[in-house]
């Protein structure tokens, strides 16, 4: 009895270390294996419909899952559903709530099939982020059903697992505010936010701005200037997919307003880090001095322009035509053409006017 509990003891105290080490998660859900009879376990942090889960599960599992996220058919499962809608807690085996019908149309199985599992006991966790924890433990379909006492056990974890996750959740939230407070001092306007688009924090000169950044539903932001959000929906989404590079985004001057340019720069933290791995740093800079001819290596910075793109918006901020900037720069005009046109996608613009503004509106303001 006494080796039981010293056992459970250390799988307790190891689900608490994941708390503050999210790279030993894994090791955590393998301590409980032997214990119920499981061949595998997960933990999947569930955030939007569209947004791809993150997750650490055991070895056993781990080429199934990769597979089963990489596919798509997350989107398509009957789990991800489900955890929006559990009011039950606890764990629950899956095969005794679905319906043969349900578990038809879902996809999910098949990954399970692959590698020799059936039985499934799972149970979902809300997060103050706004996800959703989502624990799971698999049995190989020829040992059969889990043991009676399995459900009861991991119930009597739950309110570890639970903490654990919570903890977890909350060091993000801090590192996020932490973030944005460093911000806060240089004067700069900043958020955080996860890659599925919710924000974690702002600081308090981002608040100023609440004409410029508005809060949508579940969570979410938006730009005001129709142009500019474009741009920003469209990095979010490029961001989450990819983890693509700084995308900076020009916002047109407006009154008693003077021009921004937000950055969304791809916060770089443990790549184990489940909870908060994905977060992004929203920054907005004020730009300045009117009819003044913008720096190459700033616009560079700012839109992610080539060089030689740079080079051509100087020039045209500087009063040129489309065919003068190619005669200065020894290129066609068709050239120069492609070159505005990707200028215009890169800063939001869709008329040469608007574009000459915006960039002597930036000027030489440093970023």
């Amino acid at each position: 009895m006494r080796k039981v509990e010293r056992m459970e003891g250390e799988i307790i105290d190891q689900i608490y270390e994941s708390a503050f080490n999210t790279d030993i998660w894994p090791n955590s859900l393998e301590g409980v294996l032997d214990r119920i009879g499981a061949a595998s376990g997960e933990l999947i942090i569930f955030e939007k419909q569209d947004v791809p889960p993150r997750w650490r599960s055991t070895p056993h599992s781990r080429e199934a899952l990769t597979a089963w996220v990489t596919s798509g058919d997350w989107q398509r499962s009957l789990m991800n559903r489900m955890l929006r809608q559990a009011t039950r807690t606890g764990f629950l085996v899956t095969y005794d709530i679905v319906t043969p019908e349900d578990l038809a149309s879902d996809p999910s199985p098949k990954y399970h099939h692959r590698i020799g599992l059936h039985q499934q006991l799972f149970t979902p966790v809300p997060l103050p982020t706004g996800e959703v924890a989502y624990f799971s433990f698999e049995r190989l379909k020829r040992d059969g059903r889990f043991p009676d006492t399995a459900p009861d056990f991991l119930n009597h974890l739950l309110p570890h697992f639970s903490r654990a996750a919570l903890i977890s959740a909350r060091l993000g939230l801090q590192r996020a505010q932490a973030a944005t407070d460093a911000l806060e001092a240089l004067g700069l306007p900043a958020a955080v936010m996860s890659a599925g688009g919710r924000v974690r924090s702002t600081n308090t000169h981002f608040s100023r701005y609440r004409d410029i950044f508005l809060e949508v539903a579940f969570g979410g932001l938006a730009i005001s200037d129709p142009a500019a959000n474009t741009l920003f929906q469209n990095a979010l989404v490029e961001q989450a997919a990819s983890s693509a590079a700084i995308r900076s985004i020009p916002v047109s001057r407006r009154e008693g307003r003077a021009p921004l340019v937000i950055h969304i720069v791809p916060l770089k933290r443990s790549a184990q880090d489940i909870f908060a791995s994905a977060d992004l740093l929203i920054a907005a800079t004020e730009a300045g001095g009117r009819d003044v001819a913008p720096d190459q290596t700033l616009l560079c910075a700012l839109f992610d322009l080539t060089p030689a793109e740079a080079r051509f918006a100087a020039l045209l901020a500087a009063g040129h035509n489309v065919a003068g900037i190619a005669a200065l720069l020894g290129i066609t005009q068709k050239t120069g053409r492609t070159y505005l046109e990707r200028i215009f996608s890169k800063t939001g613009r869709h008329r040469q006017a608007e574009l000459v503004a915006l960039l002597r509106d930036i000027g030489r303001t440093p970023v």
